[in-house]
């Protein structure tokens, strides 16, 4: 059954390469199939005219793209027809952040600059920035000034720790919340993926204080592993691989406040990498074809030049209204 099952890898895959668009049947076979969307321009850095040295989110909103860099720190903003509107590096403070600052016994600030962020979502009003290597989030008003950071999270999920390599100021303490991506409902409300946690969806409310955790990716052990467990000591359970829900790659709320996400394929999560999270935190998305929304289903794990190379990698999600 293991050599019949390789061979239709063999055969099915490199079809998959050839034909450029396909699709699954009932049995998992590749099938040719008219394209969903065709190629129709790009752009880059040297179109574009300016730096861009590693893009990590994309956003768009109002007719007009909106670009996070990390290795350059910038906000880059395009218009619908692909040109450079402008490009952000450094953010002035407004008076209510700089009152905020005296009022909590900060030393003012003059600019505020990004360092390695990572996530972006627009909302009618701001402008939310993850800034990743900072420890924090940014909120711009639609001017790109900050009204507004949020960095420490009441939680003791969230333990203090140094870090020589953060520029944050050294009067703010640095936590280990590192915000990577974000998404914020008509309330101001933001939904946060961060790195190293593993609890699920960050819910923090519109005044920066953390509410819940939302959504988490469920383990899955089979019976004769929960069978296997419950005859070890504690020290043997020590000792086992640990086995951690599968963190979350990137997400984005709809109008109906409901979270489209996109995870990293794993042993424990790997028919589903996509979920539509309702307000309960309950993954909800419609499951009606032969197979889960996932890409590609059969692939190969380990380096081959002929099939398709592990698991599809989905970095981002992004939903239309008609």
């Amino acid at each position: 059954m293991k050599v019949f099952a390789l061979a239709s890898l063999l055969i099915s895959l490199p079809a998959q390469l050839l034909t450029g668009n396909y699709n699954y049947s009932y049995y998992g076979e590749a099938l040719h199939s008219a394209p969903g969307m065709t190629f129709a321009t790009f752009f880059d850095a040297q179109t574009l005219g300016v730096e861009l040295g590693s893009p990590e989110d994309i956003v768009v909103y109002d007719e007009e793209i909106y670009i996070i860099d990390s290795d350059t720190n910038g906000l880059i903003i395009v218009d619908h027809d692909f040109n450079l509107v402008s490009e952000y590096y450094t953010f002035v403070p407004t008076q209510t952040y700089l009152d905020y600052l005296s009022d909590n016994g900060l030393p003012p600030v003059t600019e505020i600059t990004l360092y390695r962020p990572n996530g972006i979502d627009i909302t009618e009003d701001a402008i939310y920035i993850c800034d990743t290597g900072n420890y924090r989030i940014v909120k711009l008003n639609k001017d790109f000034e900050v009204i507004a950071t949020f960095s420490e999270m009441d939680d003791q999920t969230f333990i203090k720790e140094d870090d020589p390599s953060t520029t944050v100021d050294e009067s703010i303490d640095v936590i280990s919340f590192e915000p990577k991506k974000i998404t914020v409902d008509n309330t101001g409300r933001m939904y946060v993926v961060a790195k190293n946690i593993f609890e699920g969806i960050m819910e923090i409310n519109y005044d920066g204080e953390f509410n819940r955790f939302t959504g988490v990716n469920p383990l899955k052990l089979t019976p004769v592993e929960i069978f296997r467990r419950s005859l070890m000591t504690e020290d043997q359970l020590d000792q086992l691989q640990l086995y951690l829900p599968t963190e979350y790659t990137n997400v984005k709320i709809n109008e109906e406040s409901f979270i489209y996400a996109t995870s990293k394929v794993s042993t424990n999560n790997d028919e589903n990498p996509i979920q539509l999270i309702n307000p309960k935190g309950v993954d909800v998305i419609k499951r009606n074809g032969y197979h889960p929304p996932m890409a590609d289903v059969h692939y190969v794990v380990g380096r081959n030049n002929y099939v398709i190379d592990g698991p599809s990698d989905l970095v981002d999600i992004a939903n239309t209204v008609d």
